[in-house]
Formats: structure tokens, C-alpha cells, sequence
């Protein structure tokens, strides 16, 4: 999920939702896992690398890398 910041559009706020089917009785869902604030195609690869230990930013290009293999 990502929230755009109103007065900078090109940056935004990631919030990594861990979402169960089925969660435990009085747990609040979502739950947020990971919060990224302040990201920018620009600043996208060293924030999460900063800060992250579950997301990896591999490109961001305008058009698709053909060496990166689809999911299986």
C-alpha cells in the first residue's frame, strides 16, 4: 500500500500490510510490518536498503528489464 504525499506527488509513503485470512481473536488487521516514509523513484533503492530487511528494490525503470525473470 502506498499514500502519496499531497505537496511532493513524486514521493511516497510504503506501508508493507501483513493482511491473514483468518487472525487471532482481538488482533487489529491489518498489521503494518514495515512503514518506508519519504520515498522517491530517485532514493527508492538506498531507502529500502537503509531500512528494510524484507523489501529489495531491483528497478525502476520506465520500460521492463529483460533480465529479470517473471514471478513463477
Amino acid at each position: 500500500m502506498t499514500q502519496v504525499q499531497l505537496q511532493t506527488p513524486d514521493v511516497f509513503n510504503l506501508l508493507l500490510l501483513y493482511s491473514p485470512l483468518f487472525g487471532r481473536s482481538g488482533s487489529k488487521l491489518p498489521i503494518i510490518v514495515e512503514q518506508v516514509n519519504g520515498v522517491s523513484l530517485v532514493n527508492a533503492a538506498a531507502k529500502f536498503a537503509a531500512v528494510s530487511n524484507l523489501i529489495t528494490v531491483k528497478t525502476f525503470e520506465e520500460a521492463p528489464n529483460p533480465s529479470l525473470s517473471p514471478p513463477t
